[in-house]
């Protein structure tokens, strides 16, 4: 009898490791989901939903990213 408890505590201890590896699974492809959306969006893609606000923070951002380019283009 105390065998049958071990295996089912065993089995649902696997159900919950499956469980928060889905989890994890899922919050990684959202992720990716994200900074592929992004990366669009870095390269002028898919920049209908955005708002002015993030369009212009967008731009901040790739203002600065082409000063630290054109820094670094200048060492050589």
């Amino acid at each position: 009898m105390d065998l049958e408890w071990l295996e089912l505590s065993h089995d649902e201890h696997e159900i919950e490791k499956q469980n928060a590896h889905r989890a994890k699974v899922k919050a990684l492809k959202d992720d990716l989901s994200q900074l592929r959306l992004t990366c669009l969006h870095m390269m002028g893609q898919r920049l209908d939903g955005l708002s002015f606000k993030e369009l212009q923070h967008l731009e901040d951002q790739l203002s600065n990213g082409l000063l630290s380019v054109k820094d670094k283009k200048g060492q050589f």
